[in-house]
């Protein structure tokens, strides 16, 4: 994977997102203009999700932590297709998939200026954790690295909300490490 594409689509500016992502939520996505119109946008989109009672959302490192953020993104995607409607009778779980947001929230960033780490988990994800629709979170390895990935864990952990922590062995056994030529 390189900046150009990401699983077979240009970088994450055209990143479809798993089946709960539709063209008019994608059209909509593409017309917001802050975190918190995101934050409306994916607590709709989690609200459509079938099985209510089983949908969990990834967190960890993205743009901070230990690696990089292809490698970041890399592991996202394979936790959230591990997660997917098709693997639910073994799994348990559906996983909402956030990555179509990744290109929104820079260019927000870009657009803001934000000089410090941006408002993203206050203004985008605490009000999906607050809604009570996600029902579960899953850590992926290296969140202690995040500066994002904390936050969330602190606000998870003040809701006392249900948390999985992954280990670095189980990541890798869904998807190689990112190979650069």
């Amino acid at each position: 994977m390189n900046k150009e594409t990401f699983n077979g689509h240009r970088y994450l500016e055209d990143y479809p997102g798993n089946f709960c992502w539709n063209d008019k939520y994608r059209q909509q996505l593409r017309k917001t203009n802050s975190f918190a119109e995101c934050a409306q946008l994916a607590i709709e989109i989690i609200g459509k999700m079938p099985y209510p009672e089983k949908i969990c959302q990834i967190c960890g490192p993205i743009s901070t932590g230990q690696n990089s953020f292809d490698q970041n993104i890399y592991n996202f995607a394979a936790a959230i297709n591990y997660f997917s409607i098709e693997n639910f009778n073994s799994t348990g779980l559906i996983a909402f998939d956030q990555l179509p947001f990744e290109s929104i929230i820079q260019r927000i960033c870009q657009m803001n200026n934000h000089q410090d780490y941006p408002p993203v988990i206050e203004e985008l994800y605490q009000p999906i954790f607050e809604s009570g629709l996600i029902k579960s979170f899953i850590f992926l390895p290296g969140w202690k690295h995040s500066v994002g990935a904390q936050k969330e864990h602190d606000i998870i952990v003040g809701q006392k909300l249900p948390i999985s922590y992954w280990q670095e062995f189980r990541l890798a056994k869904l998807m190689p490490p990112i190979i650069r030529r």
